[in-house]
């Protein structure tokens, strides 16, 4: 068989690879890092230091000490003091903040793993982030019973 027809299937798969190595626009529905500002403007307009909410996790890593990948985050003057699971009510080591989640979000534009996004209508702050990955490893993180 000449060489140029093993050579077809994968010349097939060469423009697949090439788009999913570019760096193209984002895809619709990503929000972009001006929209992320605004929403970080409303979140820094209301003033709120101390707060606390239910920080949550979706990723295919198996978190022994917190099965549901959902902890209950207390933070005062922008400062985590505590991070429980809520399963378990056994302290955690969560450092996140609602302006860590901004800086997080921001990073995930900047570098295209960004796959989605939802705020608050009041307060502003992210809900919802949705990442990219390799097969198996998209992830997303979340703010959920937020009180201040």
């Amino acid at each position: 068989m000449p060489q140029s027809f093993r050579l077809r299937p994968f010349a097939s798969l060469l423009p697949v690879a090439l788009l999913s190595c570019s760096n193209g626009p984002v895809a619709p529905g990503v929000p972009t890092v001006q929209e992320i500002r605004r929403q970080q403007q409303i979140w820094s307009s209301r003033n709120l230091t101390t707060y606390s909410f239910d920080y949550s996790q979706s990723r295919s890593v198996y978190v022994p000490d917190c099965p549901a990948m959902v902890w209950h985050v207390l933070v005062e003057v922008d400062t985590v003091v505590s991070s429980t699971c809520v399963a378990t009510g056994q302290p955690a080591s969560i450092r996140v903040t609602i302006n860590s989640l901004f800086s997080t979000a921001i990073n995930a534009v900047l570098d295209s793993s960004l796959d989605a996004a939802s705020f608050d209508p009041t307060y502003g702050f992210p809900t919802a982030l949705h990442y990219r990955g390799p097969p198996d490893a998209a992830w997303s993180e979340g703010v959920a019973g937020f009180q201040n």
